[in-house]
C-alpha cells in the first residue's frame, strides 16, 4: 500500500449486489454479525486501550445495491482516531482469512469462541437466502480512488 489512508476517510465497506428484496432480519443478522466479530477482534487485537470500546457505526447506506459504510469512532469525541486505519485493515484481512479457509479450505483454522462462530454463519444470512447475492467486505478509501483493501467476497453457493 502505497499512499497513507486517512482515519476520517478509511471505513469498513459491506456491499451486497442482490436480485431480491432483502429481508429486514437477514440484513441485520449480516450487519450485527460483522459488529460483532469486529468487537471481538478489537478486544483480542488492539494495541491501544481506547479501541477497547470502539464500535463500528453506519456512515452511509446507498442507492441500488445496499453498499454500507462502516466507521470507527472515538466513543467519548465522536471522532475517528489515528488506530482505526490499521485496525480495519487488519479486521477486514482476518475476515478475508476466515472466509477462505470456510469457502476454500485454504490458511488456518480459526480460533473462534462459540458466539463468534454463530456470527461467522450470520455473516453469510443475506447470501444464503438469494441465489443471485454476492456479499463483499473490505476495508476502503474513499479518498484514494475508493480503493479496497483485504476484501473477501461471497454469494450463495459459497
Amino acid at each position: 500500500m502505497d499512499a497513507k489512508l486517512d482515519p476520517k476517510d478509511t471505513a469498513l465497506l459491506v456491499h451486497i449486489d442482490h436480485s431480491k428484496p432483502i429481508e429486514i432480519k437477514d440484513f441485520i443478522a449480516t450487519l450485527n454479525a460483522v459488529g460483532s466479530l469486529y468487537s471481538s477482534y478489537v478486544k483480542n487485537n488492539a494495541d491501544c486501550k481506547k479501541m477497547a470500546n470502539a464500535k463500528l457505526y453506519v456512515e452511509k447506506i446507498e442507492k441500488g445495491c445496499i453498499d454500507v459504510y462502516l466507521c470507527e469512532l472515538a466513543s467519548c469525541a465522536m471522532i475517528p482516531f489515528m488506530e482505526n486505519v490499521n485496525t480495519i485493515l487488519d479486521f477486514a484481512k482476518m475476515l478475508k482469512d476466515v472466509v477462505s479457509y470456510y469457502i476454500s479450505g485454504q490458511g488456518s483454522e480459526p480460533k473462534f469462541s462459540l458466539s463468534e462462530m454463530k456470527a461467522c454463519k450470520d455473516l453469510f444470512s443475506v447470501s444464503a437466502n438469494d441465489r443471485g447475492s454476492t456479499t463483499s467486505i473490505g476495508a476502503i478509501s474513499k479518498t484514494i480512488n475508493g480503493n479496497v483493501y483485504n476484501n473477501c467476497t461471497f454469494n450463495y453457493n459459497d
